[in-house]
């Protein structure tokens, strides 16, 4: 029972992620937004992919990541401050349920969480070139956000006692 506690504060803490993520991109949309070839690019692909046209959507997906990269370049400095804060963010929120629902290993689920962030953040950096501080500063704030959530649940919680042992005598 405890590991499938161990796996689903993993999912949690992933999902939990994903939404805070999400939602500071979204306001940092809301803030700066993108050009309105990024959107018009996005819908067209919505819309390829639902009419089954895949390989008009490969090719829209080829400009629309030519159209991000140029806007990366270009892009104001608060809307890049806003991603790296939603990636830090989502380190530290979803690493600190994900470590708050374990059972054991709190500072590890956490840091796994700020990993998949770190995975993630390679993953979108190497396919969309940013300003080199971007996934330098995201890497570092993750893993240390990671960390300190995990510390943090650990602290407050305490060690955990498996409530049906019975005492020593």
């Amino acid at each position: 029972m405890s590991i499938l506690r161990l796996i689903l504060s993993l999912v949690v803490g992933i999902v939990v992620f994903a939404v805070t993520v999400a939602g500071i991109e979204w306001i940092g949309h809301q803030t700066y937004p993108v050009p309105e070839t990024i959107t018009d690019l996005q819908t067209a692909i919505g819309t390829a992919m639902s009419e089954g046209r895949l390989d008009d959507a490969g090719r829209l997906g080829e400009e629309l990541e030519a159209a991000m990269s140029a806007y990366a370049q270009t892009a104001p400095t608060g809307a890049l401050l806003f991603v790296v804060f939603a990636w830090i963010s989502g380190a530290f929120l979803g690493g600190g349920i994900a470590a708050a629902l374990a059972p054991f290993l709190r500072v590890v689920m956490a840091l796994a969480i700020a990993l998949l962030d770190v995975a993630g953040i390679v993953m979108m950096t190497s396919q969309i070139p940013h300003p080199a501080w971007m996934p330098i500063a995201g890497i570092g704030g993750s893993l240390i956000a990671g960390l300190l959530a995990g510390l943090l649940v650990s602290a407050m919680r305490g060690p955990r006692r498996a409530a049906s042992r019975p005492a020593a005598d």
